[in-house]
C-alpha cells in the first residue's frame, strides 16, 4: 500500500485556470503596449502653451507622458480657410522627434511665411502632425515681436 498522495483535483483546476489568466494578462498587456518597458511604449502628446510672434517665432511647451518617441511631421497656420504657412521636413523626415517622457520648451522653429500675413491680436490655427499621435489642432492669438 503506498502513502503517496497527489493534490485534490479541484486544487489543480483553480492552480491551472489561474495561471491561465496570469498568462493571458501579460499577453494582452504586452499586445496593447501597457507594459512600456517591453513594448517600447507609445507616446502620450500634449501641448499646453503656444506663442506665435508676428514674425514667424513659434514656441511651444510639449509633454510626452509616454515612453515612447513621436516625430512632429508637419506644423501648419491657418487663417480663415487659408494655410499661411507650413513648415514640413523634406520628403519623410521630420521637422523633430520628440522622445518618451520629455517635457518643455521647443522655441527652434521660425515659419517664414507668415510676416505680413497675420497683425497682433489675430486669432489662427495651428495643427501639429505627428507620426503616431495624429493631428492636434490648437487656437492661438498672435503675439508681437520679442524686444
Amino acid at each position: 500500500m503506498s502513502l503517496r498522495r497527489g493534490i485534490e483535483p479541484i486544487i489543480a483546476t483553480v492552480i491551472l485556470v489561474a495561471v491561465a489568466l496570469i498568462i493571458a494578462v501579460a499577453v494582452v498587456g504586452y499586445l496593447m503596449g501597457l507594459f512600456g518597458g517591453l513594448a517600447g511604449g507609445s507616446p502620450q502628446i500634449s501641448i499646453t502653451n503656444i506663442i506665435l510672434r508676428e514674425d514667424g517665432k513659434l514656441e511651444f511647451y510639449i509633454n510626452n507622458a509616454g515612453a515612447g518617441s513621436d516625430r512632429l511631421l508637419k506644423i501648419e497656420v491657418i487663417s480663415g480657410s487659408q494655410i499661411i504657412d507650413s513648415s514640413a521636413g523634406a520628403g519623410a523626415a521630420a521637422v523633430m522627434t520628440i522622445s518618451g517622457n520629455f517635457k518643455g520648451w521647443i522655441t527652434t522653429i521660425s515659419l517664414s511665411n507668415i510676416n505680413n500675413k497675420v497683425n497682433v491680436g489675430d486669432t489662427v490655427i495651428v495643427k501639429f502632425y505627428f507620426e503616431k499621435s495624429g493631428t492636434h489642432t490648437i487656437n492661438v492669438v498672435i503675439s508681437p515681436k520679442a524686444s
